[in-house]
């Protein structure tokens, strides 16, 4: 939570305060501290422990939405290389990243095509526009998954994706092109 923290240090480590006024932790901070934030940071520390369990549950679901993805036309951005397990980003080449999340909107599937610090814009993600230019830029999706995440949500996701592609590939004048 904010507002809280931790600092962990040999025991021979001498810190010097920061603020003055309070004999609290050896005289280190002055202050009470916030009962419902330490909670929080002591709940927060427990999780952390299982985090590697959590996430390569969540890296497995992301693995099984790209080979679906991969099987609809998708090319995912840096699937043979390590990296974070919970979002995964896709193109399908010729089409616009802007139109595939409006259309998903509608399937009730929520994803950007930009980076997520700036979300609520059509900006396509500079980061990929750097990696691999601005055409593919501009027809990536990010996907992102959570510990709550389940096969049954992939599925659903995949198959709006399915409906989403097929109807943009009647109607859309770049259908062929990717």
């Amino acid at each position: 939570p904010k507002g809280i923290g931790a600092l962990l240090t040999r025991p021979s480590t001498r810190l010097a305060p920061v603020l003055l006024g309070g004999a609290q932790e050896k005289g280190i901070r002055p202050g009470t501290v916030d009962p419902i934030a330490a909670a929080g940071l002591g709940a927060a520390a427990a999780r952390a422990g299982e985090s590697p369990r959590r996430w390569s549950a969540v890296a497995a679901l992301r693995d099984t939405f790209e080979a679906s993805l991969v099987q609809l036309g998708a090319s995912v951005v840096g699937r043979a290389v390590a990296r974070a397990p919970h979002v995964t980003n896709v193109s399908f080449p010729g089409w616009s990243g802007a139109e595939l999340v409006a259309a998903l909107d509608l399937e009730g599937v929520s994803v950007s095509s930009g980076a997520a610090c700036s979300a609520g814009t059509v900006e396509p993600s500079p980061v990929i526009r750097a990696i691999l230019g601005d055409a593919r830029a501009s027809a990536a999706v990010r996907l992102s998954l959570g510990e709550e995440t389940s096969l049954d949500d992939v599925a659903r996701a995949t198959a709006a994706f399915a409906r989403v592609l097929a109807r943009v590939m009647k109607g859309h004048p770049g259908a062929g092109a990717g």
